[in-house]
């Protein structure tokens, strides 16, 4: 059990540095496009929701195919250990537990490059490129 322990933190881990790194880099590309908006009256806690919903939209795109594959494989399982009895290889409640995991922790990893995104400077953005 602590060996599945350690490979599930290990994949949350990997999906909170992807997601930073996704969007930080979403963020330094937009920048020129954050700073119009918020010299055109943009208020930072709009452009703060901006990218958090760009996150969000990420984070359960993928929860739904990670969903669509743990059940797929949950269904496998069961059908390979049915003569096992007793063993049921789903359990909706560690499934929804993993589920409250990753987002939560994706929504830490967002947090920082949408407050980046929300504190740029106008002047700064607008005289990039």
């Amino acid at each position: 059990m602590l060996l599945v322990g350690s490979f599930a933190a290990i994949a949350v881990l990997l999906i909170v540095i992807g997601l930073y790194g996704v969007l930080a880099y979403s963020v330094v590309r937009r920048t020129r496009e954050i700073g119009m908006r918020i010299a055109l009256g943009a208020t930072r806690g709009a452009v703060l929701r901006m990218v958090l919903q760009r996150a969000s939209r990420l984070v359960f795109a993928g929860l739904l195919v990670g969903l669509a594959g743990a059940l797929a494989e949950s269904y496998c399982l069961q059908k390979l250990l049915s003569t096992v009895s007793g063993v049921r290889p789903e359990s909706t409640g560690l499934l929804l537990l993993a589920c409250a995991a990753i987002v939560i922790a994706s929504a830490m990893a967002a947090y920082f490059p949408a407050r980046r995104a929300a504190s740029i400077d106008v002047m700064q953005a607008l005289r990039t490129e």
